[in-house]
């Protein structure tokens, strides 16, 4: 799997999460607001269990979590933390590859969608996002 798409799967899944994962004392599932389902749950806290010691060896990338954490909404502060991973994943073929079979299990259980990111688009099983101007059709299939 490609590192930037495994990291931008990554990142999408722990996004909604990482506020309660960084903090260690928050109840995790209030902290997602309630939007998010058991199972996309359970499975970013299994991605966390094994990401977590290598951001804790990372400085910028405890940074960026951090700043995801702060505002797990911004999409910048989301850019910057999968900038991050993907280098963590360059650096650990053997996490990376861990990674990547949760990740596919995930894909299995419906908990996460494709994820594709190209430019300014960015495309996953729950929608599309554009940066700029949008021409074109899109087809889903």
């Amino acid at each position: 799997m490609d590192l930037v798409v495994l990291a931008g799967a990554l990142t999408a899944a722990l996004r909604p999460f990482i506020r309660g994962f960084r903090s260690k004392g928050e109840d995790l599932m209030e902290d997602a607001g309630g939007r998010a389902a058991e199972s996309a749950y359970n499975f970013a806290k299994r991605i966390w269990s094994k990401l977590d010691p290598e951001v804790q060896k990372t400085p910028t990338a405890m940074e960026a979590a951090d700043e995801l954490a702060v505002a797990p909404a911004d999409d910048d502060a989301a850019a910057v933390f999968r900038v991050q991973i993907r280098k963590l994943l360059e650096q650990d073929p053997e996490l990376t590859r861990e990674l990547a079979h949760l990740v596919e299990e995930g894909k299995q259980a419906g908990v996460v969608g494709d994820v594709v990111i190209h430019g300014d688009v960015k495309a996953s099983g729950h929608g599309i996002a554009v940066g700029r101007d949008f021409h074109g059709g899109v087809q889903r299939g």
